[in-house]
């Protein structure tokens, strides 16, 4: 977990200790919940400092977000694996919208 701020930013000196953490340990695989932005920044400064590859397993919601996974150098941080939830399909749907717009068209 990466710390944020009242301001939900990173506070650069939890995210320096988290990594110092990591990169102390011989730990090979890290799980990494947090939000897009605590992400961003936790990677940024690991790509800075060159600290070992490791395996990241993702959550959700920084797995899907553009700030991280678009950062120049995120492919020198290791492995990212990461799962999506799938939601459930509504095959009726898709009829359903049809049919109220229909309405709202002609009321």
């Amino acid at each position: 977990l990466v710390p944020l701020s009242r301001a939900d930013g990173p506070r650069l000196g939890a995210v320096q200790d988290v990594l110092h953490q990591v990169n102390q340990s011989r730990v090979q695989v890290v799980v990494l919940f947090a939000s897009p932005r605590a992400a961003h920044a936790l990677f940024s400064l690991s790509l800075r400092r060159r600290l070992s590859p490791k395996v990241w397993v993702a959550s959700e919601a920084w797995l899907t977000s553009d700030l991280v996974m678009a950062l120049p150098g995120m492919a020198r941080v290791g492995t990212v694996l990461g799962f999506l939830h799938r939601g459930a399909e509504l095959p009726e749907f898709p009829r359903y919208v049809e049919t109220r717009l229909a309405r709202a068209a002609d009321p």
